[in-house]
Parts: structure tokens; C-alpha cells; sequence
């Protein structure tokens, strides 16, 4: 029964991302609502592993929460943060990444799998900080969100245009893997 656990996290995160959509941004229950789709997010993986439950079906489920999050924050924050066009078109721009690497992935391993590297993490981490530390920070902080996501899709695309086999616990293009 345990190893339902994660994947459970998985959807109730699924299910808080589209919840967030039918929220008033910036009010007292969307930040509440946020911060614990972002916390299902670390937790579930960390579960996964602690109870040896990792999945291939876990880590599309994760993916999939987490692209649920990232759209439905980023379709009530839009308005909010009142990006510039420049913003808009790299976010597309790293969107093409992944979008590309997700049909490479498909066509080589006949899976559609977000590899959990360590750049993919950074990079969820600052688009979670995002909408957080905008007003605060300022553009610095979309430029970062921004060179951080960009390497990960890069990476991910290079993962998977030269993988042997795919491996959604693929630490880095940097880091030899063992198998």
C-alpha cells in the first residue's frame, strides 16, 4: 500500500493545479493552495525513493503534475505579473525545447519522459520562486528563472537525442552513469 503513497502526491497535485485556476490569484487560499502543490512536489519524489516505489508511470505522473502546476500558474499569474514580449517569447522558446525533447524521447524510447536532473530541479525550483519573488526581485529573477530553465530543456534535449536507454534518474549530462 505504500507504494501508492508518491503517486497519490502526484495527483492531489494535479488536482491542486487545476484548483488553482478556478482561485483569485495572490489571495490568502491561491498562496496556500501553491505552496503545497510545491511542497507535493519535493515530497513526492523524495517518497518514491525512500520507500523504494520509483516508477516509470511515477515519474510521468510527477511530470505531468508538474506541467499541470507550471501552466496553471502560469494562465492566473499572467495577468498579475504583466510580462514583456521579450519574456513571452523565450518562455515559447524554451517551451519548443521540451516540447521537442518530449517527441524525441517519443520516438526513440516510445515513452514521453521528463528526465529528473539536477538542472530540471533547479529550474522547477525558480519557476516555483517565481511568481513569489517577481515583484520583490524584479527581472533579474525572470532572467534566472529564465537561464536556468533553458538549460535544463537543452540538456534534456541533448539527454535524449544521445541516450542508450532511457532513464528518467539521469543526474546530468555531466555526471557519468552508472549502470
Amino acid at each position: 500500500m505504500k507504494k501508492y503513497i508518491p503517486n497519490g502526491i502526484s495527483l492531489l497535485r494535479a488536482a491542486g493545479a487545476v484548483l488553482l485556476c478556478m482561485m483569485k490569484p495572490l489571495s490568502a487560499p491561491y498562496w496556500i493552495l501553491y505552496l503545497f502543490c510545491g511542497v507535493s512536489d519535493a515530497a513526492d519524489g523524495f517518497l518514491a525513493r525512500r520507500l523504494h516505489a520509483s516508477t516509470l508511470f511515477g515519474a510521468m505522473l510527477d511530470s505531468t503534475a508538474d506541467f499541470l502546476l507550471i501552466a496553471a500558474t502560469a494562465l492566473t499569474m499572467m495577468p498579475q505579473l504583466q510580462p514583456a514580449p521579450w519574456m513571452i517569447g523565450w518562455a515559447m522558446a524554451v517551451g519548443l525545447l521540451r516540447v521537442t525533447a518530449l517527441l524525441v524521447c517519443r520516438i526513440r524510447f516510445h515513452r514521453c519522459v521528463v528526465c529528473h536532473t539536477i538542472s530540471n530541479r533547479m529550474a522547477g525550483f525558480a519557476l516555483f520562486l517565481l511568481p513569489v519573488l517577481w515583484r520583490r526581485c524584479g527581472n533579474w529573477m525572470i532572467v534566472l528563472a529564465g537561464c536556468l530553465t533553458t538549460l535544463a530543456a537543452c540538456e534534456e534535449l541533448f539527454l535524449q537525442l544521445t541516450a542508450k536507454r532511457l532513464d528518467p534518474n539521469c543526474k546530468s549530462i555531466l555526471i557519468k552513469q552508472t549502470t
